[in-house]
């Protein structure tokens, strides 16, 4: 059985990532698996308005989005 890789995630999909930079509303992060950059928006990562998106998120790290 062969596995077809797709080009994006569809949504509402997890997806790995890694963390390449903060900025003031959201991160820029590395889809590992689709060898790809995308932005998550700050109220996409964070739960309450009382919390940063650093409380969150680390520049490097990988994590599930």
């Amino acid at each position: 059985m062969k596995l077809v890789r797709k080009e994006f995630p569809d949504v509402g999909e997890l997806v790995i990532g890694t963390v390449k930079k903060i900025a003031e509303h959201g991160a820029y992060v590395y889809l590992d698996e689709y060898d790809l950059e995308a932005f998550a928006p700050t109220q996409e990562i964070i739960q309450s308005w009382f919390h940063t998106i650093r409380d969150y998120v680390k520049e490097g790290n990988k994590t599930v989005f």
